[in-house]
C-alpha cells in the first residue's frame, strides 16, 4: 500500500467512506475526510472517531483500503 493510494481516496471528489486494513486484521473506518490526518514522510496516519478518540497507524502496516458503497 502506498501513501499515494491513501491520498487519492482521502481527497477523492466525491468522497466515499473507506476502511484502512492492517496486517493484524484490524480495520479503521474513515467516514469523512476530516476524520483522517497523515504525514506521508513520517509514514504515520491518525484516524479520528466520533467519540473524540483516535488511532495512530504506521502506514507500512496497511495492507489494504476498502471503499464502502452506501
Amino acid at each position: 500500500m502506498t501513501t499515494e493510494a491513501l491520498s487519492k481516496l482521502h481527497h477523492a471528489s466525491p468522497f466515499r467512506p473507506f476502511h484502512i486494513r492492517l496486517g493484524n486484521g484490524k480495520a479503521f473506518p474513515v467516514a469523512r475526510p476530516e476524520m483522517l490526518a497523515y504525514a506521508p514522510k513520517q509514514q504515520t496516519a491518525f484516524v479520528y472517531f466520533e467519540n473524540g478518540s483516535f488511532e495512530i497507524i504506521d502506514l507500512p502496516h496497511v495492507i489494504g483500503l476498502e471503499v464502502l458503497f452506501t
